[in-house]
């Protein structure tokens, strides 16, 4: 029986066993078991390059100014892909970074924020690095 390991440029969840980095991984094939001593093959071939990144993105710095959503997401292992934002609870919304484009292991979080009522208010942020971790922040904050 032979159990091919498939991957893609990052590996999922269950690689949680392995500290975040890049890996090759080593494939190895035999018909040992099928075989009598001496007539059996192996065979064997290296990927290229995986990624490993259990660690979600950090969110840091928010503030609400004037209206505008400030802060920065980060993640050590990978590149933010999305970002998404909530009001009180609200449906999320998705957002670019402040430069147009989540590409970078750090971006800028600038949100103009619709009119909001006077009085308290809480904002969520999430943002998704390039395995698919989900990191959080969350910001109370009034308007006057």
């Amino acid at each position: 029986m032979l159990r091919v390991f498939v991957a893609s440029n990052t590996v999922p969840s269950y690689s949680s066993t392995v500290p975040d980095g890049w890996y090759r991984i080593r494939v190895v094939a035999s018909d040992r078991r099928d075989n009598p001593p001496g007539e059996e093959e192996t065979a064997f071939r290296v990927s290229r390059p995986v990624l490993v990144d259990n660690t979600p993105p950090v969110i840091r710095d928010l503030a609400v100014s004037d209206g505008v959503l400030t802060g920065r997401a980060e993640d050590r292992g990978s590149t933010i892909r999305k970002l998404f934002f909530s009001v009180d609870g609200k449906e999320w919304t998705d957002f670019f970074p402040e430069d147009g484009i989540a590409d970078m292991p750090v971006e800028k979080i600038r949100v103009n924020l619709d009119a909001l009522s006077p009085g308290d208010h809480v904002i969520l942020v999430r943002a998704m690095d390039q395995a698919g971790n989900l990191g959080s922040g969350r910001l109370r904050f009034r308007v006057s």
